[in-house]
């Protein structure tokens, strides 16, 4: 059985919805919650939200499991470690850089250097220069 992760508009948990069910305009979770086509925003996967603990209980196993084609996309950059140059790059795994005051703070995170970016957001710390299909993060002071 094929899902779709999805939110309610207004809600933070992430249901899995059957892609095939037939019920009109309406959907429902595999752990009953219902609403309108509507009033959902489809995710491609769970990072950085909240998934329903129902839903991962009812899940077949295979529809768990990241593909190979999700995992290298969540891979860092990896860092240049003779650079003085540093970047970061969301939690997320979003390919958008950040920039990195002076004097950052960081704590650990994962096994890796964590910092709070320009513009406030947390993520990790990489060394060298970004790649280019990663984009510069608007918010960050520097890019405006």
């Amino acid at each position: 059985m094929p899902l779709i992760i999805a939110r309610h508009r207004a809600g933070s948990a992430a249901h899995f919805f059957d892609v095939e069910q037939q019920n009109g305009d309406d959907r429902k979770a595999l752990c009953g919650f219902a609403c309108g086509a509507g009033e959902l925003v489809q995710l491609q996967n769970l990072s950085g939200v909240l998934p329903c603990e129902l839903c991962i209980r009812d899940a077949p196993d295979d529809q768990l499991r990241p593909t190979r084609e999700a995992v290298a996309a969540e891979v860092l950059p990896s860092d240049d470690e003779d650079s003085a140059h540093t970047y970061a790059v969301g939690l997320r795994g979003e390919f958008v850089w950040h920039d990195v005051p002076e004097h950052p703070v960081m704590q650990l995170y994962q096994g890796r250097e964590v910092v709070i970016t320009e513009c406030g957001c947390i993520a990790f710390l990489v060394f060298g220069t970004p790649p280019e299909r990663y984009a510069r993060c608007p918010q960050c002071p520097a890019a405006n």
